[in-house]
C-alpha cells in the first residue's frame, strides 16, 4: 500500500510530463507550415515568365507608366527588408488560404468566401441577393441623353458573366442573381430607348461556347472571347449605320507568345486545392502587325508608330512572385486615359470606350477597327464630357457583377 502511494502520479507530475509532447507537436506544426509555405513561395516563382519586349516596347512601357513614379519630395522606404518582409507575409497568406481551401474541399464543401464551384469544375464568385437598380439605370439613361444631345451615338454593351444565363451549372440550393439583374437592367434600357447590345445572347444565338471562353479561376472572359465579341460588336453597329462593316477578322489575331500560367481572381479567395487545374493565358496578337499611334488624353499631338503589341501587351506583368494575383490577366494592358490612332483602320471612326476589367483585352482588339480608340475606366470616375465632344460613337461596357455597386464598384456608373 505505502508503495501504491510513493508510485501515484500528481496532477503536477502529469502537467509537467505533458510538456515534452507539447514543445514537439509545435516544431512539427512550425515545421509543415514553413515547408508549405516555402514551397508554395518556389510554386510562385516558378510561375515567372521571360520578358520578350524588344527595346521600343520597353520604351513605350516607361512613357506609359511614368506617371506611376513617386512625387518629387514624396517619402522613400529605405528599409531593405521591407520587401522581404512584405514577401513573406503574403506567402505565408497564400499558405493558410490554400490550407483552408484544401479542408473545404476534402469535407466535400462547394462554397468558400463567396466562391462557389461549379458543376465543371470552374469557379466563380456568386451573388446570393438581388440588389436595387434604380440608380444604374438612371444614371445610364441620363448619360446616354446627354451624348444623343451632343450629336453623339451611345449604346451600352452587357458583356457575359462566367456563371452562364442559359446554363448556369450551379450546385442544388445555391442561388445567383448577376444574370437576373442584367436582364432587368436591359430591359429598363430598352423601355427608355436606349441602344444596347447583350453579348451573352449573342454567344448563345451564334454557338460560341460560353465556358470556353472564360478563365476556370478567375472571373474574366478570355482573350479569345474578348476578340470575338470586338468583331461582333463592331458587326452589330455597323448593321445599324453607325460604321462601315468591319474588314478585320477575328482570326486575323493568333497566339504570338506562351502562355502564362496562373491562378485568378476566384482562386484568391479559395487556394489552389479548391480551384484545382491553373489557368493559362496566352498572348493574342495580330497576324500582321498593326501599327499604332499614341498619346496620352492630355497631351496634343500623337507619337509613334509602334507596334500593337508594344501598345497593347505588358508581358513585364507576368513577372510576379504569387501565386494568386490578377497580374497575369493584365497582360492585355489597359490604355486608360490613351488615345489610340490606327491609321490603317476602314473605319474612320472615333470611338470612346468606357469599362470595366473586361474592357482591358477589348479595347485592344477594338482598336483594330476604329481611327480613334479613347478608353476610361468607369471605375475611376473620369471626366468624359470632353472626350464625348471629340467622339463619334460612346460605348459603355459592363459586365454583370458591376451591376452590383456595394463595393469595389461604387460610383461606376455616376458618368460626369
Amino acid at each position: 500500500m505505502k508503495n501504491a502511494q510513493k508510485n501515484k502520479i500528481t496532477p503536477a507530475q502529469q502537467r509537467l510530463a505533458l510538456w515534452p509532447g507539447l514543445v514537439l507537436a509545435v516544431l512539427v506544426m512550425g515545421f509543415c507550415l514553413f515547408v508549405g509555405a516555402s514551397s508554395i513561395g518556389l510554386l510562385a516563382q516558378g510561375l515567372r515568365a521571360e520578358n520578350p519586349h524588344s527595346a521600343i516596347d520597353e520604351a513605350y512601357q516607361t512613357r506609359m507608366f511614368q506617371d506611376a513614379a513617386p512625387a518629387p519630395g514624396a517619402a522613400a522606404t529605405n528599409d531593405p527588408t521591407a520587401p522581404h518582409i512584405k514577401s513573406l507575409m503574403e506567402t505565408l497568406h497564400d499558405a493558410f488560404v490554400d490550407i483552408n481551401g484544401l479542408a473545404t474541399g476534402a469535407m466535400g464543401q462547394r462554397e468558400l468566401n463567396g466562391v462557389v464551384k461549379l458543376n465543371n469544375g470552374y469557379i466563380s464568385a456568386y451573388l446570393p441577393e438581388k440588389q436595387d437598380l434604380a440608380q444604374q439605370v438612371a444614371k445610364t439613361v441620363e448619360f446616354s441623353q446627354f451624348v444623343q444631345g451632343q450629336g453623339k451615338q451611345f449604346v451600352f454593351v452587357m458583356a457575359p458573366h462566367l456563371i452562364s444565363k442559359f446554363q448556369p451549372l450551379l450546385p442544388v440550393g445555391v442561388a445567383d442573381y448577376h444574370n437576373e439583374m442584367a436582364d432587368e437592367f436591359l430591359q429598363a434600357l430598352a423601355q427608355a430607348g436606349v441602344p444596347a447590345i447583350d453579348l451573352r445572347q449573342m454567344m448563345r444565338d451564334e454557338g460560341f461556347d460560353h465556358y470556353g471562353g472564360f478563365f476556370r479561376t478567375d472571373h474574366h472572359w478570355t482573350p479569345a472571347a474578348a476578340n470575338w465579341a470586338s468583331h461582333r460588336v463592331m458587326r452589330e453597329l455597323a448593321a445599324w449605320g453607325w460604321m462601315p462593316p468591319p474588314t478585320v477578322r477575328p482570326d486575323d489575331f493568333a497566339i504570338t507568345q506562351e502562355g502564362v500560367r496562373f491562378y485568378g481572381t476566384a482562386a484568391a479567395r479559395t487556394g489552389e486545392a479548391f480551384a484545382g487545374e491553373a489557368d493559362v493565358l496566352p498572348c493574342l496578337s495580330p497576324v500582321a502587325d498593326i501599327p499604332l499611334y499614341t498619346k496620352r488624353y492630355s497631351e496634343e499631338n500623337f507619337s509613334g508608330p509602334i507596334s500593337f503589341n508594344a501598345a497593347y501587351r505588358d508581358w513585364q506583368a507576368a513577372d510576379y512572385t504569387r501565386v494568386y494575383g490578377p497580374d497575369a490577366y493584365y497582360l492585355y494592358k489597359s490604355t486608360y486615359q490613351m488615345n489610340v490612332l490606327n491609321e490603317n483602320a476602314a473605319a474612320g471612326t472615333s470611338l470612346l470606350l468606357v469599362c470595366d476589367s473586361f474592357g482591358v483585352p477589348f479595347q485592344s482588339f477594338a482598336a483594330a477597327y476604329v481611327r480613334t480608340l479613347t478608353s476610361f475606366d468607369g471605375r475611376s470616375h473620369p471626366e468624359l464630357t470632353p472626350a464625348v465632344a471629340q467622339s463619334d460613337i460612346v460605348m459603355v461596357l459592363y459586365n454583370p457583377s458591376s451591376l452590383d455597386i456595394r463595393t469595389e464598384n461604387q460610383g461606376i456608373f455616376n458618368f460626369q
